[in-house]
């Protein structure tokens, strides 16, 4: 993916307003990835870096195949955030940042990709957070009444 520095700029202001992020750094290569990686200090981000080092992957679009191989990556960090931290989750639905109609659109599609390869269980988590979802956004309804 080619983006201009103008691009850039916007990208990371809109995400710091929105509090995504506070800092935005381009590795475009896996020496890159592990440079910073190396260069971060062990001692006081050690059980941060193990706890992101599992989400850093290659975002390196060339054709179709690579496409896919992003949204299966996706999948899996979005999936394994929510199977590690039910307050990620909770984030997850309550988050103003995405409509409702955003978060179900996107739990419907990771439900589609986990039930072509057979993987229910993964599927069960989504779904009880699509229903977590729709419940919370009834509630908000009620509460503008």
């Amino acid at each position: 993916m080619y983006i201009t520095e103008n691009q850039l700029d916007k990208l990371k202001e809109n995400n710091t307003e929105s509090s995504l992020f506070m800092e935005l750094e381009v590795m475009s290569t896996e020496s890159e990835r592990w440079n910073l990686y190396q260069g971060l200090n062990k001692n006081s981000f050690e059980k941060d870096i193990r706890k992101i080092q599992d989400f850093l992957f290659s975002f390196q679009i060339r054709d179709k195949k690579d496409i896919k191989k992003f949204l299966k990556q996706a999948n899996e960090t979005s999936l394994a955030l929510f199977k590690r931290n039910k307050e990620f989750i909770m984030d997850y639905v309550r988050t103003k940042e995405m409509s409702a109609k955003d978060k179900i659109n996107d739990l419907d599609l990771m439900i589609e990709a986990f039930v072509e390869e057979e993987r229910y269980e993964d599927c069960a988590l989504l779904v009880k957070i699509k229903n977590k979802v729709i419940k919370h956004y009834k509630k908000q309804k009620i509460k503008k009444l």
